[in-house]
């Protein structure tokens, strides 16, 4: 179960009430992240999925930071998640 760090801009912070959180999620996955803070969190699903596609929003972005690698967005719900990393919604 990674442990992340998940930092929120803009409108992430009106939903979560807070500007950072430490998470602990069960997959490894971005979709079981996503899954959890909606859990967490309502409407975050709403802000990040495209309902038509079932894909991530353009209108929104995760910023992935990962030891000894550069920053870089996110674009896949399939993109692997491991123990230390950051990531930022906005």
């Amino acid at each position: 179960m990674p442990k992340l760090i998940c930092n929120y801009g803009i409108h992430f912070t009106e939903l979560a009430q807070k500007y950072m959180d430490t998470i602990e999620v069960k997959g490894t996955r971005l979709h079981d992240l996503i899954n959890l803070l909606e859990e967490k969190y309502k409407g975050f699903k709403d802000e990040l999925i495209d309902p038509a596609t079932g894909k991530l929003a353009t209108r929104n972005m995760i910023l992935f930071e990962r030891e000894k690698d550069n920053t870089a967005a996110l674009f896949s719900l399939d993109a692997e998640l491991r123990d230390g990393d950051i990531l930022t919604f906005f």
